[in-house]
């Protein structure tokens, strides 16, 4: 169970960590339990291995995909919407097993650099520096097999978002460099570049699309300003019964409407040996039951629980369920669940977290060893000996 063993004790703050760590390996399982019966069944199996460098003016995020395993989309009771589903994870991990990306965000310059690479397809590497009314991005992109744009791989362009024009630049193998504009106006999207007639294009936008870019402009200087991902945790003061990430989380689902509102620190617990603090998601229930449907079954409940590792601010652990009835013979649970091996994982305590964590360690075992000396379980002796024993650990 997601929450046993847990500790709801834990109204006085504490401050997520920050540190850096290196080959964290994660599973994340996709499982279903059919018509009551007593045990899950796993659908798909992914491995993943990542690692965070987290320094002064940045922080370096690298995933790699290790690949797939436990694939099983023959059972018949499995509805065909799902079967398709599957039939695209299966594909996607052909396709993607052992590509590696790379994210560096530069602190406070609100720049990002994404490295991928795979070591059959090749590399791409883009650039984004975001600036109060315009977005820059610059790229590289060398793909094997993949024909992109005759092989134009180098790319620059500039945005300006109270305009709504880009201009941008193309560059091939050969050196030879094509220039281009892009904007929208009246409802439409123009692409145009000149001595290139199959790249010119003008495509009407529907109303829904306009009204994203509208809300894109509105929210873009409120995202600027928010210098935390909506899933990173660390350098968070946090403490029983808070609401966490409501704030950017209803500027993002401004952008990219999705189920979830916030997460609510419910406790703490040790997970493989290691202090985590447990999260339960928030959802927005209406969104889920107008957005999730298989056959004729609506969501009945759901829930979901995160455990964030104290000493990095990482979600180490996520256990998702879905529960659907269809009749009352027939009902389907979906669980997605991630867990992580921390066998071969370096974890760097920063000397200011170490600090912090020794010393709140240390107020407890003061505390306890006055206890045992006024209950007169120990000699005063051998309290003030251990007492200075605590005290020079420090």
């Amino acid at each position: 169970s997601s929450t046993e063993g847990w500790s709801a004790d834990f109204k006085k703050k504490i401050i997520l960590g920050t540190s850096s760590y290196h080959n964290m390996k994660s599973t994340v399982k996709l499982l279903i339990k059919e018509n009551n019966v007593k045990a899950y069944r796993t659908l798909v199996s992914l491995d993943f291995q990542h690692s965070l460098k987290v320094l002064p003016d940045k922080q370096v995020f690298s995933l790699s995909f290790l690949g797939c395993k436990d694939i099983d989309i023959s059972h018949d009771e499995l509805h065909d919407e799902l079967k398709v589903e599957l039939k695209k994870v299966l594909e996607f991990c052909s396709l993607a097993e052992d590509t590696n990306l790379v994210i560096t965000n530069f602190n406070p310059k609100n720049i990002y650099n994404y490295e991928l690479s795979h070591p059959s397809y090749g590399t791409a590497e883009i650039r984004f520096d975001f600036k109060s009314d315009t977005i820059k991005s610059e790229g590289e992109i060398n793909l094997r097999n993949i024909p992109i744009g005759d092989q134009y791989y180098r790319f620059h362009s500039k945005v300006s978002l109270s305009e709504l024009v880009g201009d941008f630049q193309l560059q091939n193998g050969s050196g030879e460099k094509k220039s281009g504009k892009a904007s929208i106006s009246d409802g439409k999207f123009n692409f145009y570049v000149p001595g290139e007639p199959k790249f010119d294009k003008e495509v009407i936008l529907d109303q829904q699309q306009i009204n994203m870019l509208s809300d894109f402009r509105s929210v873009y200087e409120e995202l600027l300003k928010i210098k935390n991902s909506a899933h990173y945790f660390g350098g968070m003061p946090v403490h029983q019964g808070e609401i966490l990430k409501k704030d950017i989380l209803s500027i993002y689902n401004k952008l990219d409407p999705s189920p979830v509102k916030s997460f609510k620190v419910i406790g703490k617990r040790f997970y493989r040996g290691r202090e985590v603090v447990i999260l339960k998601t928030i959802f927005d229930m209406d969104f889920l039951r107008n957005n999730i449907k298989y056959s004729r079954t609506d969501p009945l409940s759901t829930d979901m629980f995160l455990y964030i590792d104290r000493n990095t601010g990482t979600p180490v652990y996520i256990d998702l369920n879905f529960d659907f009835v269809q009749s009352k013979e027939e009902s389907f649970k979906f669980k997605l669940e991630m867990n992580t091996d921390f066998s071969s994982a370096i974890i760097k305590t920063t000397k200011d977290e170490l600090n912090k964590s020794n010393a709140g360690d240390i107020t407890t075992r003061l505390k306890k060893l006055k206890e045992l000396e006024d209950q007169g379980l120990i000699t005063k002796e051998d309290a003030a000996r251990k007492r200075k024993e605590i005290l020079e650990s420090l």
